[in-house]
């Protein structure tokens, strides 16, 4: 586990879900993802800034403006990784493998979902997170 959990889960389910992006597009041309690295690179320095400003800052409108940010970026990730997921890409003689690419990419997409929420709820809300509703790590649920 990693300082601050609640901001890096999001990141650790996004950068889940563009690896799993990212293997069909070696076999075909997965249409609309041909970025993937701008977006982790994107999705990475906000998640920075957010952190250093959630955990270091002083200035309470620009933690919640950059949380918001930070989740737009997350929550528009999820959306089109949500579509992918409802339409996969159909490539001829692979469909048992996208199909398990699939079904992981729905998990860490999920994942994406209930961390952003958490997070909209503790920064921008302020509300505290109920130690039952809170996952450590998307590596090892049972923590």
């Amino acid at each position: 586990m990693h300082f601050p959990t609640d901001l890096n889960l999001p990141w650790d389910s996004i950068r889940k879900c563009l690896g799993m992006v990212e293997k069909p597009q070696k076999i075909a041309p997965v249409k609309g993802w041909r970025k993937i690295k701008n977006q982790r690179k994107t999705l990475k320095s906000l998640l920075r800034a957010t952190s250093r400003q959630v955990f270091k800052g002083k200035n309470e409108q620009r933690k919640k403006q950059l949380a918001r940010q930070y989740l737009q970026q997350a929550r528009a990730l999820e959306a089109r990784c949500a579509k992918l997921v409802a339409h996969p890409p159909a490539m001829h003689g692979n469909a048992q493998q996208i199909l398990a690419l699939v079904t992981v990419l729905e998990k860490y997409n999920k994942y994406i979902t209930k961390f952003t929420d958490q997070i909209k709820r503790r920064l921008l809300e302020g509300e505290v997170i109920p130690a039952d509703e809170k996952i450590y790590s998307i590596f090892e649920e049972d923590t």
